[in-house]
């Protein structure tokens, strides 16, 4: 897998701004076959941190119902990065 596909997005919520500013942690939307080495690799390259740890999550699809029609929610996986002392992303300014 290339590096420029790993991180798609940040998630912006009210929980992972709470973890960024009390934890530093931050919470982004990775691809479905990436592992923790991939994510820390490309944010070390891209965004130039130094990355402590990373946790990953994955949120399966969900079967919903929408006006009696029954759809289904794509699953996604979220990583959390934990950053050392004194690093921060600088795409977070003003968030």
């Amino acid at each position: 897998m290339n590096l420029n596909n790993v991180v798609i997005r940040p998630m912006l919520t009210e929980k992972s701004n709470c973890m960024r500013a009390k934890l530093n942690k931050y919470v982004f939307l990775v691809h479905k076959e990436a592992n923790k080495t991939q994510i820390k690799d490309a944010l070390e390259v891209f965004y130039k941190v130094d990355v402590k740890a990373v946790h990953i999550v994955n949120a399966k699809s969900k079967v919903k119902t929408y006006n009696y029609k029954k759809g289904i929610r794509p699953g996604f996986k979220k990583a959390f990065v934990t950053l050392e002392r004194g690093s921060e992303f600088k795409f977070y300014e003003g968030v």
